[in-house]
């Protein structure tokens, strides 16, 4: 447990601020999914063209039900949202 905890503290103290999981998209490009992770956190990021792409927001509630699966299967209690 010591060292978990040493770990996530020098995490946090090399990661102040969580980095936003960003990309620059390019020509002919319909979707790019980043993530971001460190030892306390993952976080997604979707850019999607509108044309190619119009209900992009499904493929985020289908993430965000993956993920809750996962947890649940991991057997990991997901964290309180502030929401």
């Amino acid at each position: 447990m010591a060292a978990t905890v040493q770990r996530s503290a020098e995490a946090d103290s090399l990661w102040p601020v969580r980095p936003y999981p960003a990309s620059i998209p390019v020509d002919g490009m319909a979707m790019n999914i980043t993530q971001v992770s460190n030892f306390k956190n993952i976080d997604f990021g979707i850019t999607a063209c509108r044309r190619s792409v119009p209900r992009a927001q499904r493929m985020i509630d289908y993430l965000e039900e993956a993920l809750v699966e996962l947890e649940a299967a991991a057997g990991i209690k997901a964290p309180k949202s502030d929401a």
